[in-house]
C-alpha cells in the first residue's frame, strides 16, 4: 500500500512537472538524494529547492532556465550539477556554497563570466562550461586544485590568467574555437604536470 501511494505521488509530481514551467520543490521529500528534471522545458525553479538539502545529484539538463535561484546554494551534500543546455547568463555567486561538488557541467548557455566564488568548490574534479560565451576567467579559477578535466572549448575568451597553472592534477584541458585566444606561455603548460591533453587539441 505505501509503495503504491508513493508511485502515485511520483506520478502526480512528474504530471506537474509536464505541464507546468515552473518548478516548485515543496512536494519533495527532504530526504530526496538523486533528482532527474532533464527535459522539462523548465523556465524557473523556486526557493524551495533549499528543502532539499540531502541532494546529491541535480540534473538539470535541456530546460530554458534563464537563471539559478539564490538556494541553490543551501545544497551543501550535492556532488554533481547538471544545468546544461539552457539559457543561463550567469551563475549566482552562492554556486561557491556547493562545497561537495564534484562534477559542474554548464556547457551550451549564455555565460559571460563566473563567479569569482567558483574557487571555493575544492572537490571539483570536472568543470564543463563549453558552448558559452566567455570573455574571461576569473583568477580564482587556480584555486581548484583538485580539477581533472577542464572544458571551456567554443567560447569568446581571448587570454586566460596565469593561476591556471595552479591546476596542478589537470589531465584534460579543452581550449579549441576560443578564436582570439593567444596561446597560453609555455611557463604556464610546464607547471601543468599532470595533462594529457594538449590544451589546443580537438575533441574526439
Amino acid at each position: 500500500m505505501y509503495l503504491k501511494a508513493k508511485f502515485i505521488c511520483n506520478f502526480l509530481l512528474l504530471l506537474q512537472l509536464t505541464c507546468c514551467n515552473h518548478c516548485s520543490f515543496e512536494n519533495y521529500e527532504a530526504s530526496t538524494r538523486f533528482l532527474d528534471l532533464s527535459n522539462r522545458k523548465l523556465v524557473s525553479l523556486d526557493k524551495n529547492i533549499a528543502r532539499l538539502k540531502n541532494l546529491e545529484v541535480l540534473i538539470l539538463y535541456n530546460n530554458q532556465l534563464e537563471a539559478l535561484p539564490d538556494e541553490i546554494g543551501e545544497l551543501r551534500n550535492l556532488k554533481k550539477l547538471d544545468i546544461s543546455n539552457n539559457h543561463l547568463s550567469f551563475l549566482p555567486e552562492e554556486i561557491g556554497n556547493l562545497t561537495s561538488l564534484v562534477i559542474l557541467l554548464v556547457y551550451e548557455n549564455k555565460l559571460k563570466s563566473l563567479p569569482r566564488r567558483i574557487g571555493k568548490l575544492k572537490k571539483l574534479e570536472e568543470l564543463s562550461v563549453s558552448e558559452n560565451e566567455l570573455e574571461f576567467l576569473p583568477i580564482e579559477i587556480g584555486e581548484l586544485v583538485n580539477l581533472k578535466i577542464l572544458d571551456l572549448a567554443n567560447n569568446s575568451l581571448k587570454t586566460l590568467p596565469d593561476e591556471v597553472g595552479n591546476l596542478r592534477n589537470l589531465m584534460v584541458f579543452y581550449l579549441n574555437n576560443n578564436i582570439d585566444l593567444k596561446p597560453l606561455p609555455i611557463k604556464i603548460i610546464e607547471k601543468l604536470v599532470n595533462l594529457k591533453m594538449a590544451p589546443f587539441w580537438e575533441k574526439q
